[in-house]
């Protein structure tokens, strides 16, 4: 029902293309429905190139929809606009992990740690990783 109605104040010119997408993924969270979630996070971030947060959120949750090599792409995006963002590497590492590109998930989990030493998450999944590492050589 509520979509309905935007749909008409959208063509009303009442409000844009965009307020419609940014509720669409509004919603999406709200509802827990990754991949209408990812999909209008992504909608945002290619409206938005250069708004490293649409970028971050884009390749979360395609990483949660369990598209992490598309979620890449975004992720590339957000740090390439904002490259101190941790969040956006800590994804990274999870997404190349998932990938099984265990080099590259060791990599951003270093970066990380080189911005905040102390970072919970590189000190939870460092150790495993190595152990993973040193399994496959």
């Amino acid at each position: 029902m509520q979509q309905k109605r935007m749909g008409l104040k959208m063509v009303q010119n009442k409000i844009s293309w965009l307020d419609v997408a940014q509720a669409e993924l509004e919603r999406a969270n709200k509802n827990k429905q990754p991949k209408q979630l990812a999909k209008a996070a992504k909608l945002m971030s290619d409206a938005m190139p250069y708004n490293a947060e649409f970028a971050f959120q884009a390749g979360s949750a395609l990483i949660f929809s369990k598209q992490s090599a598309q979620a890449i792409r975004y992720l590339s995006r957000s740090l390439k606009h904002k490259p101190n963002y941790i969040n956006a590497m800590l994804a990274m590492a999870h997404a190349n992990a998932e990938l099984k590109n265990l080099k590259q998930a060791k990599h951003w989990l270093l970066e990380v740690k080189k911005i905040n030493p102390k970072n919970k998450v590189v000190a939870d999944n460092l150790n495993e990783l190595e152990k993973a590492l040193n399994a496959n050589k």
